[in-house]
């Protein structure tokens, strides 16, 4: 009956009790090798199904127990890029170009630009005897906090309402008489080689005279006079 219970124990009763019977040649001898039998056989027994009940365990556990998930740490933003405020790009166009010589009466740009290679932003600079000019600027490398940028003048064309007076200060200066009036057919084109008809009044008359675009440089457009 201990096999049954403390099959471990049983083991150890029956040797000791063969081992007693094999001296005294007492009866019992069958009864105690049954009990060393049984003993070994649910020792045995007793060793597989704890063996399979700690492998059922250790299944079950992660399934019971799942592990905790770590949240993924959330990347960072990325740094907003380098900008130049509108004015501050204004007031840099407006000192490189006088420094490069020209009569600058004033500069604005419409937006502020933004240090993204390739980005442009459209300037107007005018002149300080009220010709406009366009000016493209754009962002050529960025370096951290730091951008470069470079700007490329586009002439505009001169308009009728300023045309005029430059053809009479330029008829003052090659003839010494400034004309009575001048009237012009229309905006000058910033092309070289496109002109525009004007009727110059003086005492002796109206002259016709042709008006060529000779020059677009720096985004001023020269121009010369011919009667025709």
């Amino acid at each position: 009956m201990l096999a049954f219970v403390v099959p471990p124990a049983a083991i150890a009763l029956g040797v000791i009790a063969r081992g007693q019977i094999r001296r005294t040649n007492e009866s019992g001898n069958g009864l105690a090798t049954a009990g060393v039998v049984l003993g070994g056989v649910f020792t045995v027994v007793g060793m597989a199904a704890v063996a399979l009940l700690a492998s059922v365990l250790l299944k079950a556990v992660p399934t019971l127990y799942p592990p905790p998930v770590l949240a993924s740490p959330t990347p960072a933003a990325p740094a907003p890029p380098p900008s130049r405020s509108a004015a501050d790009l204004a007031r840099d166009l407006g000192g490189q170009l006088a420094r490069g010589g020209a009569n600058v009466h004033d500069t604005t740009c419409p937006e502020d630009l933004q240090g993204i290679p390739g980005q442009t932003v459209r300037c107007t600079v005018v002149f300080s005897d009220g010709q406009p000019a366009d000016l493209v600027v754009t962002v050529t490398t960025v370096d951290g906090e730091s951008m470069h940028y470079e700007y490329r003048p586009e002439a505009r064309p001169i308009a009728k309402s300023l045309l005029e007076p430059k053809v009479s200060e330029l008829i003052a200066e090659q003839t010494g008489t400034r004309p009575l009036s001048i009237s012009c057919a229309g905006d000058l084109p910033p092309v070289v080689g496109q002109q525009v008809d004007c009727l110059v009044g003086s005492r002796g008359g109206t002259v016709p005279m042709a008006v060529t675009t000779t020059g677009t440089a720096g985004g001023r457009v020269s121009f010369s006079i011919a009667q025709k």
